[in-house]
């Protein structure tokens, strides 16, 4: 009896034991990814990359880090590709051209000032790159907060509006 009682509660520890789900944690660098891609791009003469981040400042290292790096090809499509700290790199996929609005309003981007009653130390962002023949053309950070509506109607929102409703979109597929 003493046996038949040891194997059922060594079956039952060894069940439990086997029963427990593996967690495997793995540093991704989604920043560093898309950096080596872009200056691979930027060797292979693409002459214009954009490059649009979605995170955290101020954040633990757990929080979803996302980049995309949209650039126009050779044979003149457009094409981008997702870099994420959670999922690694995703393939490229074309896509409508990210820029276009930003080429069209240039100077009222550039322009535009942002405001806001109040200010934060930590908040999540996106921010924009746009790397013309492997120079920096325009790179601006904007806090998810100063997206109100005192700023809505502004240029430099709407064009950020289109890059993540066209990322969103190519998401839902």
């Amino acid at each position: 009896m003493k046996n038949s009682i040891y194997v059922l509660i060594c079956l039952l520890c060894f069940s439990c034991a086997s029963a427990k789900k593996m967690k495997i944690h793995v540093d991704i660098n989604a920043s560093q990814l898309a950096k080596n891609f872009t200056d691979s791009l930027v060797n292979q003469k693409i002459d214009t990359i954009l490059i649009f981040t979605k995170g955290c400042r101020g954040c633990n290292t757990k929080w979803r880090y996302t980049v995309y790096v949209f650039w126009k090809a050779q044979d003149a499509s457009k094409m981008i590709r997702k870099f994420d700290n959670y999922f690694g790199i995703r393939s490229a996929c074309k896509i409508e051209d990210l820029t276009r609005e930003f080429f069209k309003y240039e100077s009222e981007i550039r322009k535009t000032e942002l405001t806001s009653r109040f200010w934060l130390s930590h908040y999540t962002s996106s921010s924009l790159q746009l790397i013309m023949n492997g120079n920096i053309h325009y790179e601006k950070v904007i806090p998810d907060y100063l997206r109100n509506e005192e700023n809505e109607e502004k240029r430099l929102i709407i064009w950020l509006q289109k890059i993540e409703s066209a990322l969103y979109n190519l998401e839902r597929g």
